[in-house]
């Protein structure tokens, strides 16, 4: 099970993102390249933009000839606070000494609160439950809201991931994923930085919402026949 760093482990924090990358890299050389096999990342959403970090910072020191991301988080929806008030927002919040206090409307994970009417995830019900039926196996499984700090070193990486000199370093040939109903990580931000990578290209999941993975059997159907279509 992966470190948490707080004392409260439902809260959302790290301390920079670069901590990702660090971890990812150490992983590849540590575990993956003594296998001495082809490599193919699929990351989903945080996952996703650590992935495509990793790809673009370490390109001269990796052999990954493709990459599936998965509604990976190139910027966040932060409505109804527009995106540009938000990333003030948590800036000054760590200034000021909030950075490990909940964002607005952040709170420990609590099961008897989850509903899967109107969720952001999944329009289906059993695999919605899925992650909390885990989670009453190991509740340190669960994952509550995202502390100010998260946030604003999530808006730093962002700035990131959207400049284009910085993705041009990448020689893994990517295939990103949106989920069309996806109102968790931002859409628009993913068209606008798929044409910054040298070998990318997008591909819209209908009727999908963030966790393409976790959908009814139709919408995987569709994700999985162009994946396979991609690694052929």
């Amino acid at each position: 099970m992966s470190v948490r760093e707080l004392p409260n482990r439902d809260m959302g924090y790290v301390k920079d993102f670069e901590l990702y990358i660090n971890d990812l890299e150490l992983f590849y050389n540590r575990y993956v390249v003594p296998l001495k096999q082809p490599v193919t990342i699929m990351a989903h959403s945080m996952g996703g933009h650590i992935a495509l970090r990793f790809l673009a910072q370490c390109s001269d020191r990796i052999n990954i000839p493709k990459a599936i991301l998965i509604a990976p988080m190139l910027d966040i929806v932060t409505a109804p606070i527009p995106r540009t008030i938000s990333s003030i927002m948590a800036s000054l919040a760590v200034r000021i000494g909030f950075g490990l206090n909940y964002v607005l409307g952040g709170k420990d994970y609590c099961r008897e609160t989850v509903q899967f009417e109107n969720n952001l995830l999944t329009h289906d019900i059993d695999n919605f439950w899925f992650e909390h039926k885990e989670i009453e196996k190991n509740r340190n499984l669960a994952l509550g809201g995202v502390s100010w700090w998260w946030l604003k070193v999530a808006f730093d990486s962002i700035d990131i991931i959207k400049n284009k000199e910085y993705l041009s370093n990448i020689k893994t040939k990517i295939q990103i994923f949106s989920a069309e109903e996806d109102r968790i990580v931002c859409n628009d931000v993913q068209k606008q930085v798929c044409p910054m990578i040298p070998d990318g290209t997008l591909i819209s999941i209908p009727g999908s919402r963030h966790e393409i993975l976790f959908e009814t059997h139709d919408i995987k159907t569709v994700l999985w026949n162009h994946i396979s279509n991609f690694l052929k």
